[in-house]
């Protein structure tokens, strides 16, 4: 794996679709898979999560909070559980 995309997601749902989108719309010809780190959002962003792994399975790895275990608890859990080389970083709201 060439690049892991680590995404942070808390109550991002307004938001997050179009995060999500701007990462597949990209160009590039390397081997890169999306971590998602779903904090326990209290919103729709589960099942926007769960949208895009079912569009993307072989892409996104969706890790689902039962409890929310904060930004910086997310982010280094899914640093460790990333495979790629180099690792690009987004949040929920933020886009490409």
């Amino acid at each position: 794996m060439k690049v892991s995309i680590v995404v942070l997601v808390y109550n991002h749902g307004q938001f997050l679709e179009e995060c999500l989108n701007s990462i597949f719309s990209q160009k590039i010809d390397v081997e890169f898979e999306v971590l998602i780190g779903e904090d326990a959002s209290t919103d729709n962003s589960r099942i926007i999560c769960q949208e895009f792994k079912n569009v993307y399975p072989n892409r996104v790895k969706l890790f689902q909070r039962k409890k929310n275990i904060g930004m910086l608890n997310n982010f280094y859990d899914l640093i460790e559980r990333s495979s790629g080389e180099y690792t690009a970083f987004l949040e929920g709201d933020d886009f490409w």
